[in-house]
């Protein structure tokens, strides 16, 4: 159906609005999107730049299947984000730097979507750590990899994982710093990074 309406726009070259609670179907149809939740638009832009910046945490939460994954940091003095949760220590990316002067001793929280780590690669150490595999479910061309690391939970999607010849209950995780995402924990609003 989805198809069809799609065909049928392209057809008729009009402007449609198209009300959907279907994330899949707000993306695939939509030139652009506005993200509402209780009556307020948090978000109207293009399907790709809502998944690639989006504008806090309600909409980094609702695009994306599986979810975003958010782990609660604060920065400290050197601008290593610091998580008890998940247990480990990385770098402010560079894009984020200049706004951490006002950040420090807030809490931040880091948003990863599940396809943006690398697992068991040789990568940057900063923003490389281990996790416990909790569940695996592979899909034939790809893998979502339930995980833990100290008390935070994480989803992955890998599609180097071989759930056949893999017997260990550890994973070596990298996290790219540049699809790193930031929000302020307080406002739920995402940095904008400066590039």
């Amino acid at each position: 159906m989805r198809t069809e309406i799609k065909k049928l726009h392209k057809q008729l070259k009009t402007t449609k609005v198209f009300v959907t609670h279907d994330q899949v179907e707000a993306m695939t149809m939509g030139d652009r999107i506005a993200v509402m939740k209780d009556g307020i638009i948090h978000q109207l832009d293009t399907p790709l730049n809502i998944y690639n910046e989006p504008a806090d945490l309600f909409v980094a939460s609702f695009i994306g299947s599986p979810a975003m994954n958010f782990i609660t940091t604060t920065v400290n003095n050197e601008n290593i984000l610091c998580s008890d949760a998940a247990k480990f220590f990385f770098p402010v990316p560079k894009k984020y730097l200049s706004q951490m002067k006002d950040q420090t001793s807030e809490e931040i929280i880091v948003g990863i979507r599940p396809n943006d780590f690398t697992i068991n690669q040789e990568s940057n150490e900063d923003y490389t750590f281990n996790a416990s595999l909790e569940l695996v479910e592979p899909l034939g061309n790809e893998t979502i990899l339930y995980l833990s690391t100290g008390s935070q939970g994480l989803t992955c999607i890998s599609k180097q994982y071989n759930p056949q010849s893999a017997d260990e209950n550890q994973v070596r995780l990298y996290i790219n710093p540049e699809k790193i995402h930031l929000f302020n924990r307080s406002t739920t609003k995402r940095l904008i990074p400066k590039n």
